[in-house]
C-alpha cells in the first residue's frame, strides 16, 4: 500500500512539474509578444527595390508620407545629374551666353549634350591641372 501511495505521488509530482513548466513557457512567449510593439514599416523602394522600412512619424510627416518623400528625392536625385542642377541653378542667375563652362576635351560633347550651352561657351583645358589659366582666358 505504501509503495502504491509513493508511485502515485511521484506520478503526481512529475505530471505536476511538466504543468508548471508549461505555463512558465507560454507566460515567457506572452510577455515577447506584447513586449515587442507591431509597427507597420511603409518601405522606401525607388526602383523596385526596398532599401529600408520607415515606421515612425517624424513632425506633421506620417511614416507614410516620409516613405514617399524619399522615394521621390531619391528618383529626383537619380534622373537628374549634377551638373544638370548646377546649370540650372546658373540659369536662374543670368542668360546661357554669361555661362562659361571648363572640361577638358573628353566631356566636351558630353556638356553641350546635357544644357543647351553652346559651344563657344565650353573652354576646353588641354589636362586637369590648368584650370587657372583656362578661367584668366
Amino acid at each position: 500500500m505504501k509503495i502504491k501511495v509513493l508511485r502515485l505521488l511521484a506520478l503526481f509530482f512529475v505530471l505536476f512539474s511538466f504543468s508548471v513548466i508549461a505555463q512558465n513557457n507560454n507566460l515567457k512567449n506572452q510577455q515577447k509578444e506584447s513586449a515587442t510593439v507591431k509597427l507597420k514599416g511603409y518601405p522606401v523602394k525607388p526602383f523596385n527595390d526596398t532599401l529600408f522600412f520607415i515606421y515612425h512619424n517624424v513632425g506633421s510627416f506620417s511614416a507614410k508620407e516620409r516613405a514617399q518623400y524619399i522615394t521621390n528625392k531619391i528618383k529626383r536625385l537619380y534622373n537628374e545629374s549634377f551638373f544638370e542642377k548646377a546649370l540650372k541653378r546658373a540659369e536662374m542667375i543670368t542668360s546661357t551666353e554669361n555661362i562659361f563652362i571648363i572640361t577638358n576635351q573628353d566631356y566636351k560633347f558630353h556638356c553641350m549634350n546635357q544644357g543647351n550651352i553652346s559651344e563657344k561657351n565650353i573652354i576646353v583645358e588641354p589636362s586637369a591641372r590648368n584650370t587657372l589659366p583656362a578661367i584668366l582666358l
